[in-house]
Formats: structure tokens, sequence, C-alpha cells
């Protein structure tokens, strides 16, 4: 019976944790807020002109003087090799550019 009671003692304690209700719970923050805001503008700088656009200037102004990257293929790659590659690939001029897109 002792054992039935400490199994029941360690249920009831932790059984209101479990139905903790989380429907007020957001991951997101909201779309109008500052924060929210700024990040956009910074994912458009990054992704729309120094990706879709290859406007190396201020694609180059966003990186740390200290970057290192790690290629999921090439493996790591200084700032030097990162825009070497950069060039190479991702405004090489070709037919097949990548394009990022933003998904709000």
């Amino acid at each position: 019976m002792s054992s039935f009671l400490s199994f029941l003692k360690y249920h009831v304690l932790i059984l209101p944790l479990l139905v903790i209700p989380v429907s007020g719970i957001h991951a997101q923050i909201d779309d109008h807020s500052e924060l929210f805001q700024t990040l956009a503008a910074n994912d458009s700088l990054l992704f729309i002109e120094g990706f879709n656009k290859c406007n190396k200037e201020k694609f180059e102004g966003l990186m740390a003087a200290d970057l290192e990257f790690y290629h999921d293929t090439g493996g790591f790659q200084d700032r030097e090799e990162f825009f070497v590659a950069y060039s190479n690939n991702i405004c090489s001029g070709s037919e097949k550019k990548p394009i990022r897109k933003l998904i709000p």
C-alpha cells in the first residue's frame, strides 16, 4: 500500500504541470513590433540586396570582419574565401542563379 501512496503522491504533484493551459503562449512576436521590423529590414538587405540582386557592397557591409562560414559541402571559409565563392557561384551571372524568397 505504501508504494501505491507514493505513486499517487508523485502523480498528484505532476498532474498540474501537464494541464497548464498553453493557449496564450506564442512563439512569434507581433509583426508590427520594432524588433520584427528591424529583423525584416535586415533580412531584406541580406537576401534581396546581397543574395538576389548581388549588391556586393551592401552584402559585405553586413558581414563581420572575422566571418567564419562553414559550407555544408565545401567546409570552412574565411571572409575572403566566402566572398570569392559568393562572386563565383551566387553572382556569376549564371542563368541558374538561385533566388531566396522570404516567407512572412
